[in-house]
């Protein structure tokens, strides 16, 4: 298994955009995903989350945008009521990247539309380097050091683009998070923001929306090298798919089995593995490719796996992982 450490994408120096997935064209993890006062990934390299007693919401693919590039976009609905409390989508760039662009202004722009009544703003969020280590990206954007680049944001039925300009600074060196961010004033439940087309380009002005690769295939291969799945590129992780791949053959009590897994991108960083059995359960491969799951002992960031006594498995997924700042 290979990787690259510590260095982002960018293959072609004549595209301008620096945000992978920003026509939102890929959710290998799944269309839809509910948080709380917690984050987590949903389409390619955006977070999604919130913060605060009454911050739970409905993360969701939406079949509605204004680009020509695209046709998806990022629905983030509240589901509880109460005031004082936020909800965000965000994307995070590596150090590699902020400190290619140090000391250039840069333009931020997106699409959104909503029924957010509360104050809406354009923030980063970025990482010192005490914070590398004790703080995770969602700390990072429910505390200081976060930075308001513009506030008070209208929201309506209609598509409307807001962008904002900014320097990169210093203090931003060990990398960044954009975020669109609602601090929630008022107790309605079902009020949303849904958001597309992300951009960050050199320059002082925004200018029409582009991928941030050549073409969809390559956009896709990019989003890969941060996380990978053998499921079919629209089926979910952990879906029961009724086969699956033979990865081990034969079992003893005595000895250890060993498999080779081979990813179709090299990855930024050493990943995360999972397996899923043909059923969709997670940790686990199927006996003789039928539905018997068993138990994967272990997994290894190097791809070994101990103790599994099953031969078929359904999905691999290999995630982001590890260092904060990287990820």
């Amino acid at each position: 298994m290979s990787y690259k450490s510590g260095s982002e994408l960018r293959l072609n120096e004549n595209i301008k955009n620096y945000l992978l997935n920003g026509a939102l064209d890929f959710w290998q993890r799944g269309s839809t995903v509910s948080t709380g006062s917690n984050d987590t990934y949903l389409a390619d390299r955006i977070v999604v989350g919130g913060a605060g007693s009454s911050s739970a919401a409905t993360h969701s693919r939406q079949t509605d945008s204004p680009i020509l590039e695209g046709i998806y976009s990022l629905r983030t609905a509240r589901t509880a009521s109460g005031a004082t409390n936020t909800v965000y989508q965000a994307q995070k760039i590596l150090a590699s990247t902020v400190n290619s662009l140090m000391g250039k202004y840069v333009t931020f722009s997106f699409y959104a539309k909503g029924t957010m009544t509360s104050s809406t703003a354009i923030q980063i969020a970025y990482h010192t380097p005490l914070s590398l280590t004790t703080d995770s990206w969602s700390a990072r954007l429910n505390s200081d050091p976060l930075v308001t680049l513009k506030s008070g944001l209208t929201l309506t039925g209609s598509w409307v683009r807001h962008s904002v300009t900014f320097q990169i600074t210093p203090a931003m060196q060990y990398g960044l998070a954009l975020a669109v961010r609602t601090d929630i004033g008022v107790s309605v439940s079902g009020e949303y923001i849904q958001t597309t087309g992300w951009q960050l380009e050199e320059g002082l002005i925004s200018s029409p929306f582009s991928r941030a690769s050549n073409s969809y295939n390559e956009e896709l291969m990019n989003c890969k090298a941060y996380y990978e799945k053998s499921y079919d590129l629209f089926v979910d992780p952990a879906t029961s798919t009724g086969s699956g791949t033979r990865l081990l053959r034969g079992h003893s009590a005595t000895f250890f089995n060993f498999c080779d897994l081979t990813f179709m991108v090299e990855k930024i960083k050493a990943p995360d593995l999972r397996i899923y059995s043909v059923t969709g359960g997670p940790d686990a491969v199927s006996a003789n490719s039928n539905s018997t799951q068993v138990g994967v002992g272990v997994v290894a960031s190097a791809g070994t796996t101990g103790a599994a006594t099953g031969s078929a498995t359904s999905g691999l997924v290999a995630n982001e992982g590890g260092v904060p700042a990287d990820c």
